[in-house]
């Protein structure tokens, strides 16, 4: 992780548990966003560790999309906050991920983390405690690269605040699109979240 994009945590009086680790950048812990509300007795646990009605519908939607469109002899959609272990020590999460399946067919599946790139990786916002970033677009930046160095090929970060979808196919040019645009998944195939959301007629946009 670049120094320069995230403040050095303060010394705990105490070790935060393992449990309230979200991911692991560049050896640092990211926690659970609100994890300090548990330590403090104002939240359970698991309150921190859901995700939003809105995350998870719009996950919900585009897992749906995603079944319909593409060729499920060739991909295999993977989900659940899957866990990608990169290096010693990066461990990251994806909402949703899209492996070939010639990339799994002699791929040893077991119950540890993934250790072979997704071909695509779309995220919704985040669980992530971002105390320690100046702003929340340079966790989507080191988070994004060390994807993009894992192997992955596209990056979409679709954003619930500013309704804005995130594009990243390489490290330096970035496309930011609204979400009523025509976003390309895989060649030919393409999503527009907007029309997506409308057809359910249940988030309002």
């Amino acid at each position: 992780m670049h120094t320069e994009t995230i403040k050095q945590t303060k010394e705990n009086k105490f070790k935060i548990p393992d449990k309230f680790v979200y991911e692991i950048l560049d050896g640092i812990p990211i926690y659970y966003k609100n994890y300090e509300e548990v330590l403090n007795n104002n939240k359970k646990f698991q309150e921190i560790m859901g995700s939003s009605i809105l995350q998870s519908l719009l996950i919900d939607s585009i897992i749906m999309f995603l079944h319909e469109n593409l060729d499920r002899k060739l991909f295999k959609i993977a989900s659940n906050e899957l866990g990608l272990h990169i290096s010693s020590k990066n461990n990251l999460a994806a909402d949703i991920a899209i492996y070939e399946k010639t990339m799994l067919k002699n791929y040893d599946i077991n119950n540890k983390y993934a250790e072979i790139p997704p071909k695509i990786i779309i995220e919704v916002d985040t669980k992530a405690d971002l105390s320690n970033f100046d702003e929340t677009m340079d966790y989507i930046d080191e988070k994004t690269k060390k994807l993009l160095d894992f192997g992955t090929e596209q990056i979409i970060w679709i954003l619930t605040k500013s309704k804005k979808i995130i594009l990243s196919t390489e490290k330096t040019n970035w496309t930011i699109a609204d979400w009523s645009l025509n976003i390309e998944i895989i060649a030919n195939i393409y999503f527009n979240l907007e029309k997506i959301i409308k057809e359910e007629d249940l988030i309002k946009i």
